[in-house]
């Protein structure tokens, strides 16, 4: 769940100071430590991609670094060549 206003995603659980949310295992070696982030902003959220060294795409197409991409239900997000996440909404109980 996206539940803070700035979730990080990458290959390595911290170095440092940063730290990812979510750490993708990466066997090949194609996702970046800093690889990409999901940003919430109302009730939208966004993809960007921090600078990988391999590039990230959004349901096929690459996305420039460091700009904020739009993501619909169901989309799927691929870290380099080796991991393709989906992205989906769900509804919060009240």
């Amino acid at each position: 769940p996206v539940e803070k206003d700035v979730l990080t995603i990458g290959a390595l659980a911290q170095k440092g100071e940063e730290k990812n949310d979510v750490v993708v295992s990466d066997r090949e070696k194609t996702i970046s430590r800093f690889h990409c982030e999901v940003h919430r902003k109302g009730k939208s959220c966004y993809v960007v991609d921090c600078q990988s060294a391999n590039g990230t795409r959004l349901d096929g197409r690459s996305i420039p670094p460091g700009r904020l991409i739009p993501l619909k239900r169901g989309a799927h997000i691929q870290l380099g060549a080796s991991c393709t996440l989906k992205f989906g909404f769900e509804r919060r109980k009240k």
